[in-house]
């Protein structure tokens, strides 16, 4: 064969597998972009979901306080009037 004719050939060959890889790694880019796109939105959902939920714990967590605030009120209230000092009478017992 003419060394012409085998250039040609070679370069058509290379043209057309550039142009094959080219479409090929612009499809692999749009699933890529895609997926990018699907774990950006996926993070925000996570991210508001935690965010709810460290706002629900944070008020749970106050109620907790608040409740064991009132119980140990009560407890010491309860406490403080049964060993409270008794007035001693006055007068004396008899048998």
């Amino acid at each position: 064969m003419d060394s012409l004719l085998q250039a040609n050939i070679f370069f058509f060959i290379a043209s057309v597998a550039t142009v094959v890889l080219a479409i090929l790694a612009g499809v692999a880019l749009w699933h890529i972009s895609r997926v990018a796109k699907n774990i950006h939105l996926v993070s925000n959902t996570v991210r508001d979901e935690m965010n709810t939920i460290v706002s629900h714990v944070t008020g749970t967590r106050k109620h907790i306080e608040e409740v064991l605030s009132s119980l140990k009120d009560a407890i010491m209230e309860k406490v403080s009037k049964t060993h409270s000092p008794k007035k001693k009478s006055t007068r004396k017992e008899s048998k």
